[in-house]
């Protein structure tokens, strides 16, 4: 092999070496790039999901504070349900009450009624008797 035949293989060697240098410099250019990418789309992506998570968060904590208003709102009404039916049950006892001493009542005044009736029946009788008696002493 002659020189110029060997330098000419050196600089085709050389030469082909420069190519695979640029070759995986472009490469590495271009594989870093993809990755800037694919980390910029993750972290939107990241965001995009957060946003949309938050977002999800306050409409459910919206409708757990409703929710939970509406069963105050719905425990308040209970209690004033059972306080009404605790003092209707007292009126119904009181008006029991009222009924059973309006009926002694009404039987004491009827046994009242009864003995004056029976008092003024028998002074009839004993006032019938002595007019009896009389008309016979004078007879």
């Amino acid at each position: 092999m002659t020189c110029a035949q060997i330098q000419q293989q050196e600089e085709s060697e050389q030469k082909h070496i420069s190519e695979q240098v640029a070759m995986k410099e472009s490469f590495e250019n271009e594989f870093e790039s993809l990755r800037q990418k694919l980390v910029s789309n993750m972290y939107q992506e990241m965001g995009d999901v957060m946003a949309k998570t938050m977002q999800l968060n306050d409409k459910l904590t919206s409708q757990l504070k409703t929710a939970l208003a509406e069963m105050e709102s719905m425990q308040i009404t209970l209690q004033e349900k059972e306080k009404e039916v605790s003092f209707a049950k007292r009126e119904i006892k009181l008006l029991k009450y009222k009924e059973k001493m309006m009926a002694q009542r009404r039987a004491e005044k009827a046994q009242a009624r009864a003995s004056l009736v029976a008092k003024t029946q028998e002074e009839k009788e004993k006032a019938g008797g002595d007019v009896v008696e009389e008309t016979q002493e004078i007879c």
